[in-house]
């Protein structure tokens, strides 16, 4: 089910400030996550059965508490 966050992202100037698709996807780099407000990156994790280690790896992301809505998270 596809979700349309209509909220202000962060950061600023990042995203449509109006609305956004958010939730999972993939391409051809991959499956991928766009991230809602609210979503953490352990609720990711467990939605895609891999560790939040792997998602931080895999994104260069180097705080799991610092992910923002309209991000990108590639799973594999």
């Amino acid at each position: 089910v596809k979700r349309v966050c209509r909220c202000h992202p962060w950061p600023p100037g990042g995203y449509d400030p109006v609305s956004y698709y958010c939730g999972p996807g993939y391409n051809a780099y991959g499956s991928y996550y766009v991230v809602c407000r609210g979503d953490t990156l352990g609720g990711i994790s467990m939605y895609y059965g891999v560790t939040v280690s792997h998602l931080q790896w895999r994104n260069g992301i180097p705080n799991a508490n610092y992910i923002y809505a309209g991000q990108v998270i590639y799973i594999y």
